[in-house]
């Protein structure tokens, strides 16, 4: 669909260089990142690109006999002032999304959000007109203390979470539900960064 709409250039993996006049670099869960490419993802955000990136503590279109799945560099995270608490995932009682599970049988699952309008920012265009969002095994996005940009909350969990192991979404909800303490902290789920950016790579390639 967006080709109908846009002109769409696919980054191999092996990409080192990102076209400079692209209007926006869209990362969906690059399962492996290299650090060419890393690099050159640094380098047009510190162009001025536009940079929409998907990630999450654990992707469901991994096939697990692969291993862990990448995501993006920890580092590249921080260079925009950021972190997302690796492998882990936010479980929301108060967002949970009625499944079935393995054995057909329907169970409450708090780390599948189910998320209303009240979780989004009403006063951003980006999200202004959204009314209803599925979410699964999300991750939690923290501004780090020092961070010199603007970070715009668009999307966040209620305050009845807690930050999990992104694994155990295959292992039932039982256990999740026994083991549960609500943190009480709203999560940012979603974040708009801005600001002219450092780069990641200080000492060059």
């Amino acid at each position: 669909k967006f080709g109908k709409t846009y002109d769409l250039i696919n980054v191999p993996p092996t990409a080192e260089q990102i076209e400079a006049d692209a209007d926006l670099l869209i990362l969906f869960h690059p399962r492996a990142l290299s650090d060419a490419l890393a690099f050159a993802v640094d380098q047009y955000v510190l162009g001025g690109g536009n940079l929409l990136v998907y990630a999450d503590p654990l992707s469901l279109m991994d096939d697990p006999r692969m291993g862990p799945g990448g995501s993006i560099p920890e580092t590249l995270f921080a260079a925009w002032g950021i972190r997302m608490p690796p492998g882990k995932a936010v479980a929301d009682y108060d967002n949970a999304t009625r499944l079935r599970n393995r054995d057909n049988q329907v169970e409450t699952n708090p780390l599948w959000l189910s998320l209303q309008a009240g979780a989004f920012n009403a006063d951003n265009m980006i999200t202004a007109n959204l009314e209803s969002m599925l979410l699964p095994v999300a991750g939690a996005i923290e501004a780090l203390p020092d961070t010199a940009y603007t970070i715009d909350t668009l999307i966040v969990s209620s305050p009845n979470n807690q930050l999990v192991d992104a694994f155990v979404h295959s292992m039932g909800v039982e256990g999740l539900r026994r083991d549960f303490k609500p943190s009480d902290v709203v999560r940012n789920l979603a974040v708009r960064i801005s600001g002219t950016f450092n780069t990641a790579f200080p000492d060059g390639k």
